[in-house]
């Protein structure tokens, strides 16, 4: 009986610690050397923005930075509330790390992944970008490239 009980309490042991690796697996980002993302036919350069995209759970991550790609401005970074504001014009978006959910001209919108803080940058959902921007996004699996908008120049 004690024998039993023992071997039940390994497998459980076993099988807990098993599922908190694959949980924690599961959602580690994958960093995207080879990954690149074109707006509107030119290509961003992530080495300014001290971070590369990154896929997790199927979803692109860039440096909320990026946004500077599409001529936005960083107005406002909130450290102790983790709180970013960024602007375009007339466009003002609203994001807070760990949320999923943003602010975009006063509206609320869900995230499907909400911004993350990985070595002291903000990196959001590249769907948050092109939903504030109104930018559609393309994928070519043959070069690794995430397009928001245009493809290029003259398309």
């Amino acid at each position: 009986m004690h024998e039993q009980r023992s071997c039940r309490l390994t497998i459980l042991s076993a099988a807990g610690m098993m599922l908190v690796g694959m949980m924690i697996y599961g959602s580690s980002p994958a960093f995207a050397d080879d990954l690149q993302l074109a707006v509107d036919g030119k290509y961003v350069d992530f080495s300014k923005f001290g971070q590369k995209p990154l896929l997790m759970e199927n979803r692109t991550m860039v440096p909320l930075r990026a946004v500077e790609a599409l001529g936005a401005t960083l107005e406002y970074w909130d450290q102790q509330e983790k709180f970013a504001l960024f602007t375009k014009d007339t466009l003002r978006c609203g994001i807070r790390v760990g949320k999923s959910s943003a602010v975009i001209n006063g509206f609320e919108i869900p995230l499907e992944t909400p911004p993350l803080l990985i070595n002291d940058r903000v990196m959001v959902p590249l769907r948050l970008i092109s939903e504030a921007f109104g930018k559609e996004v393309s994928w070519d699996a043959t070069t690794r490239t995430v397009y928001l908008g245009k493809r290029s120049e003259q398309g």
